[in-house]
């Protein structure tokens, strides 16, 4: 009887790890995250950044479920949808921040004749002094997508298990299947923007305008589809 327990517990704990896995892969959490990582060089800051948003997402989760489960408070539909607006709001917000950034680094067209033949290309002026790693933002970022979309069937599931143990467990191996996921993402995605020394700052660039377009454009959609 006891292996059976065990063996249904491990079950479900491994269920929660790849829910969690395929949970950061949404839409809106892709986004919100790429506005992020295409403001970074290297694989290991966006692995981090990945990581933080995937803790943020967590954190506001346990502490949603412990309430629902040690107060018996209802998470109600309507509560979801207020925080899916938020999140509308947040996307807006970060792709205008992204674009801004961009602006801020002079990013233009620079046209130059080289043996008889004008090329144009990307060309920027960084402005360092103004520079600021924001190491705090994509935790934030996880916490306000946290009750958002699947976060609030995540906490009815969670409020389903027979005991408070294998409840927290189960929102912890969730956690780490979202912080796994989207560590894995910001990752991959950094790959194309740190590849040599002298396209990594123009694709990086680009990226940063279409991710910060994306990101206004999908957080319009989210609010229409909130109100």
């Amino acid at each position: 009887m006891g292996l059976l327990v065990d063996a249904a517990l491990f079950a479900a704990l491994s269920a929660a790890f790849f829910l969690g896995v395929g949970h950061s892969f949404e839409p809106d959490h892709l986004v919100a995250v790429s506005t992020i990582v295409t403001q970074r060089r290297g694989v290991a800051k966006s692995l981090l950044t990945g990581s933080y948003w995937g803790l943020g997402h967590t954190v506001v989760l346990l502490l949603a479920g412990l309430f629902v489960i040690i107060l018996k408070i209802q998470f109600l539909i309507y509560q979801s949808q207020f925080f899916e607006f938020g999140v509308g709001v947040m996307l807006i917000i970060l792709g205008v921040w992204t674009i801004r950034n961009v602006k801020q680094n002079r990013l233009h067209f620079h046209a130059h004749e080289h043996q008889g033949k004008i090329h144009s290309h990307f060309h920027s002026h960084p402005n360092n002094s103004e520079s600021h790693d924001h190491r705090h933002l994509p935790f934030w970022v996880g916490v306000v997508h946290g009750l958002a979309g699947g976060g609030g069937l995540v906490i009815l599931a969670m409020s389903t298990m027979v005991s408070f143990i294998q409840a927290l467990l189960f929102m912890v191996a969730f956690g780490g299947g979202t912080i796994f996921g989207m560590s894995m993402f910001g990752s991959a995605l950094s790959l194309p923007l740190t590849l040599g020394k002298r396209w990594s700052y123009r694709i990086g660039s680009v990226a940063s305008v279409a991710t910060g377009i994306l990101s206004v454009l999908l957080g319009l959609v989210v609010i229409a589809g909130n109100i």
